[in-house]
């Protein structure tokens, strides 16, 4: 099935998506012209199939929204927001210290794990960001450039584990553990996308493009101008009691749950332990009587209701993902570009490559899975560096994945922040350009220099 009209699907949705400002329009209109290209008018009979497929192959993804949600609703209404935001008022006193504060948080959330950063950073310092006022647009670049980036070296992390078993499989007679460390420490995008965040949260690096204008927005903006009920609901209402172990204590449980249940399951899970700190939450509100037991059920759907957008944007972004598996759209991509490469050239083009599918895709996961078994038997077939095409392929999936307006970490992040999805993308393609430059000529460079 695959074929050149398979490149439009993709292109033709994040235009749709720059255009119209609305994801979800736009990832409906790319999964009907794909939908088109393999069934022609009955396109509509076969939606619901692709629909069934995404959510099979990420419902994990989709699954953990529910304890997250709920877990952060009892941390709210605990009294733990509160507890945080007055802890965090009293430390900070300016713009540049709310942006700071937003790249500590997304940093210590994202060490264990990214999605948890991507969704909850936002949340947890809106007061601190109105007060502040702070851009929530560069809250929401903060944030995606922080946690799914630092969350990659750490050992329980779902991406260390899938590279360690790609190149266990891939790369013979190597240790694995050790050459994924050297790898990463050559990604060039994992740790300039961190750098780069810290110099704008410092504001070291002055606020670019768009940003420019969504922080002199934020600037101008007085504290009665805000929605001062909405500012407190956020962090609980008025008549929560602030209390720092209703924020500590599930974070602290999740973090120990995910170790152990990892450990038991012998490989890296999630879902279990945000359940686990999903009901620490509920217990431990109930134990000291912040929410009455009749009332448990009601603000269990409400952390649902919260996550509802960010699922439904999943949804859609998952349905699109598995279509362009079916049309062969990355095998046709590889096919016409790979062709026969000089070992100097190949972490650059494995790099672009990584770059387009991960962009086009929206997902880090999807160019992981297609690039690694093609780049690294390519690298040693032409006698390429091995870890350098490795941390290339991997720098330009996180790239793509990061950037893209159909990316899930821009949808949770945006929906953190309250800020709409394209305009997140667009505020951030200066720091994003800086990124992409870079690592074309590291990778090139080094290419280059570094031969096996």
């Amino acid at each position: 099935m695959d074929g050149l009209w398979t490149i439009f699907g993709p292109i033709l949705t994040v235009a749709v998506a720059i255009i119209t400002k609305n994801v979800i329009v736009a990832i409906f209109f790319g999964i009907c012209y794909l939908s088109i290209g393999m069934n022609g008018v009955n396109f509509l009979g076969p939606l619901t199939d692709y629909f069934i497929q995404g959510i099979n192959e990420n419902g994990f993804i989709l699954i953990i929204l529910i304890p997250l949600g709920v877990m952060l609703c009892f941390m709210r209404i605990g009294g733990g927001y509160k507890a945080f935001a007055n802890l965090a008022h009293k430390k900070v006193n300016n713009r540049k210290q709310a942006s700071t504060m937003v790249f500590l948080l997304a940093a210590v959330l994202g060490s264990g794990n990214d999605l948890i950063s991507n969704l909850a950073t936002g949340k947890i310092l809106k007061p601190v960001i109105v007060q502040n006022r702070l851009s929530f647009y560069k809250s929401a670049y903060i944030s995606a450039s922080v946690g799914p980036n630092i969350a990659t070296p750490f050992p329980y992390s779902t991406y260390f584990i899938f590279c360690i078993a790609m190149i266990s499989m891939l790369v013979p007679n190597v240790n694995a553990i050790s050459f994924f460390f050297q790898s990463i420490g050559l990604s060039v995008h994992t740790w300039l996308a961190v750098i780069l965040a810290f110099l704008a949260a410092r504001e070291i690096l002055p606020d670019l493009g768009l940003m420019k204008k969504h922080q002199a927005e934020a600037a101008t903006q007085t504290i009665d101008e805000t929605n001062e009920s909405e500012d407190l609901s956020a962090i609980g209402g008025e008549e929560v009691k602030a209390d720092l172990a209703a924020f500590v204590l599930p974070l602290v449980v999740m973090v120990i749950a995910m170790i152990a249940t990892s450990i038991v399951a012998g490989e890296v899970t999630v879902a279990p332990g945000a359940f686990i700190a999903a009901i620490s939450a509920v217990v431990y509100t109930l134990i000291r009587g912040s929410v009455r037991p009749k009332d448990v059920g009601k603000y269990i759907v409400t952390g649902f209701v919260e996550m509802a957008p960010i699922f439904l944007l999943l949804t859609f972004a998952f349905a699109f993902g598995a279509q362009l598996k079916l049309v062969g759209f990355s095998d046709f991509i590889v096919n016409a570009l790979s062709g026969s490469l000089s070992p100097a050239i190949t972490p650059l083009i494995s790099f672009l490559l990584a770059v387009a599918i991960g962009y086009t895709t929206g997902s880090l996961g999807s160019a992981l899975i297609i690039m690694m078994p093609l780049a690294i038997p390519l690298g040693i077939a032409v006698g390429a560096n091995l870890p350098l095409t490795f941390a290339a392929v991997y720098s330009g999936s996180q790239w793509g994945d990061q950037t893209s307006p159909i990316s899930d970490v821009l949808i949770e992040n945006s929906g953190a922040n309250d800020v709409d999805p394209v305009g997140l993308f667009k505020a951030m393609m200066p720091y994003r350009f800086i990124s992409l430059g870079a690592c074309i000529v590291v990778f090139t460079l080094l290419g280059f220099v570094m031969k096996p």
